[in-house]
């Protein structure tokens, strides 16, 4: 198909929302063609595939995934960019003391083992940034899907009382835009899935072997065993996984690892702070 004015749209709705679930995706494509046109998630698949093409000399795409580190399984579209630090238009966007406030709170997420940060931490990670700069910040990455926003209630001490909790954790587009900056910065805080080695964010370990998988891919293991016998996804054996599997939990990380296991000779993982760290660039585009 010859690239379009339906490209153009679709690849503008992807540039300012981020993200879309296949669902809505479907919806807006259909608003724009007309009903009189049939709208699939296999037509938008098809579409993304064509815009890929356009997009891949900026260094920049459409992915399609599962969020497997959620109950939702449904499938959703991320814009992203594929190369980190690359120079874009966001480095115009935000200045370099925005990004750097980035990076300490993405670092600090995936060092926390509930993955996950209180807004009053969040906000105590800024330097060179006022209170109300951090907020704006905080509100505008959520939006944006780099950041998650979670805000709960619960009944306070007294009748009719509530407090609200707020706390954040790493948006899907953050999740899938730098992951491999958290392979090379943070790889003693962050495991792949032994099943289709995509970074474990939120997951459970095999009490057999150890290893990190997301809950969805640990189910389908379970569903493809041809017998009663709960085999370790990473052994060949009929070694068995135990009952407790920690289900929507985060995943141990190397140094814990390595206090449960001490002689087995794990290898020590080199300090973040020595690591490479990579430029920190993120993708908020109107240009298209």
């Amino acid at each position: 198909m010859t690239y379009n004015n339906t490209h153009r749209f679709f690849l503008r709705t992807m540039a300012n929302r981020g993200v879309l679930s296949m669902k809505e995706s479907v919806k807006v494509l259909k608003e724009f063609t007309g009903p009189n046109e049939s709208v699939q998630p296999s037509t938008v698949s098809n579409l993304v595939e064509e815009i890929n093409k356009e997009l891949r000399s900026f260094g920049q795409r459409i992915t399609i995934v599962k969020d497997k580190n959620t109950e939702s399984r449904e499938e959703t579209l991320i814009f992203i960019m594929m190369v980190a630090d690359k120079a874009t238009k966001a480095q115009k966007i935000f200045t370099e003391k925005d990004l750097n406030y980035f990076r300490k709170l993405i670092e600090e997420i995936i060092q926390t083992e509930s993955r996950e940060i209180d807004y009053i931490t969040a906000l105590n990670l800024r330097t060179l940034l006022t209170k109300k700069e951090a907020e704006v910040l905080l509100e505008r990455w959520s939006k944006m899907h780099y950041l998650k926003k979670i805000t709960t209630q619960a009944k306070g001490t007294r009748k009719e009382s509530t407090s609200i909790s707020i706390k954040f954790t790493l948006g899907l587009r953050g999740i899938h835009e730098f992951d491999t900056y958290f392979t090379d910065n943070l790889n003693s805080f962050v495991e792949k899935c032994q099943q289709c080695k995509e970074i474990v964010i939120m997951g459970c370990n095999c009490t057999t072997c150890g290893k990190a998988l997301h809950k969805p891919c640990l189910d389908i293991h379970m569903e493809n065993q041809h017998d009663n016998t709960r085999s370790s996804p990473t052994l060949n054996s009929d070694d068995t996984l135990m009952e407790d599997l920690q289900d929507n939990s985060s995943i141990s990380t190397d140094k814990e690892a390595e206090l449960l296991n001490s002689d087995d000779g794990l290898e020590t993982q080199e300090p973040v702070s020595k690591k490479r760290r990579m430029i920190i660039s993120l993708s908020d585009s109107d240009e298209y």
